[in-house]
């Protein structure tokens, strides 16, 4: 009759959770090494910087006079700018700060996106690398632990 004190019932559990980290682990490894050789690229962000640099660029253009086309009518629009211009000059420079300041902050929060995306890379290579390491060595410990097993017999 097995008892839960006895060798043989102690025996059987350590085989059965040496067997359930063994496939966790080689199942894990064997992934773990097919994926670093598959890294997804990173993101291209040419088209955000792009548009960011487009907004300073219209930033730039807040509260200045639109090209004035040759004739009465757009002598006449001119000076309606130039009236509504003045009446309304201190807007200008806020708004100018304003979306500038937006400006930045987008670049900025683009960096620190990118950083972060290369950090986390960093990161899973890390990690993967050390899986497989740990994989390695387990199987070493494994071995010693079945010649030693088979030294007992």
């Amino acid at each position: 009759m097995l008892t839960p004190d006895s060798d043989r019932t102690k025996t059987e559990a350590l085989t059965e959770i040496k067997e359930r980290i063994r496939a966790r682990v080689v199942v894990g490894a064997g992934a773990v090494n097919e994926q670093t050789l598959k890294l997804p690229e990173l993101p291209d962000f040419s088209g955000l910087r792009h548009l960011s640099e487009e907004l300073k660029t219209l930033c730039a253009q807040i509260g200045g006079v639109p090209p004035e086309p040759p004739t009465m009518r757009g002598r006449i629009g001119a000076f309606l700018v130039h009236l509504v211009q003045r009446a309304l000059f201190w807007y200008t420079p806020q708004i100018r700060i304003s979306i500038d300041g937006l400006a930045r902050l987008f670049q900025q929060y683009l960096d620190q996106l990118e950083d972060s995306i290369r950090f986390d890379r960093q990161e899973k290579e890390l990690f993967r690398k050390q899986v497989a390491d740990l994989a390695v060595k387990i199987a070493n410990l494994e071995a010693r632990i079945n010649t030693r097993e088979e030294k007992m017999d």
